[in-house]
C-alpha cells in the first residue's frame, strides 16, 4: 500500500490485521536479511525465532542469465492461484489502473482458478472476474494460462537440460 492509503481507515486496520496475525506466530522466515529486518521492526514482532532462509538451490553458472534485451518489459507475469489468498484479483484490479498510462502491457496470468468466494457462497472465477471491469481492452490484455503441466523450451544452447538439473 501507499504511503496515503496507509493513513486511511482501511489501511491502518489492515496493518494492524497484519501484525496482530504476524505477532501469533512463534517463527517467521523471509528470503533476504533485509525484508526480515523490516518486517519486524515495522510490525514491532519479536518471535521466539526469526530467520533469514537462503535459497537452498544452488544457482548454476550454465544457467541461462536474464538480459534486459532478451525480455519484454511491457509484459507482466503472475504465477499463482486464483483465490482470495494469493491476490490475483488484486493484481489484475491494479493492472487494470495501469492499462490507463500504459495501454500496451500486457499481463500472463499462470495458475489454478479456485474463483473467490463471496460473503453469500457465490464463488466467481477468474475470467468472470476479469468481465466485471465490463473493459473489453482488459480482457484483450491479459492471458489466461491456467495450470502449466510442464516448462516451455527455451531458446537457448542448452534448452535440453531442465533449468532444475544441477550441473
Amino acid at each position: 500500500m501507499t504511503e496515503s492509503e496507509l493513513k486511511t481507515p482501511f489501511g491502518r486496520k489492515k496493518v494492524q490485521v497484519e501484525r496482530r496475525s504476524l505477532a501469533s506466530l512463534r517463527a517467521i522466515t523471509a528470503p533476504s536479511r533485509c525484508t526480515l529486518e523490516e518486517t519486524l521492526a515495522h510490525y514491532d514482532l519479536h518471535p521466539a525465532i526469526a530467520a533469514h532462509v537462503v535459497n537452498p538451490v544452488p544457482a548454476s553458472a550454465a544457467a541461462p542469465l536474464w538480459r534486459r534485451s532478451h525480455c519484454a518489459p511491457d509484459t507482466l507475469l503472475f504465477v499463482g492461484r486464483f483465490d482470495a489468498i494469493k491476490g490475483g484479483d488484486l493484481v489484475i484490479s491494479a493492472f487494470h489502473r495501469l492499462l490507463a498510462a500504459r495501454p500496451e502491457l500486457r499481463l500472463i496470468f499462470v495458475g489454478p482458478d479456485h474463483g473467490l468466494r463471496s460473503a453469500d457462497g457465490t464463488t466467481t472465477h477468474l475470467r468472470e472476474f476479469i468481465a466485471s471491469f465490463a473493459d473489453a481492452r482488459l480482457a484483450e490484455r491479459i492471458s489466461v494460462r491456467g495450470v502449466l503441466s510442464r516448462l516451455p523450451r527455451r531458446s537457448h544452447p542448452d534448452s535440453s537440460r531442465s533449468p532444475f538439473t544441477r550441473t
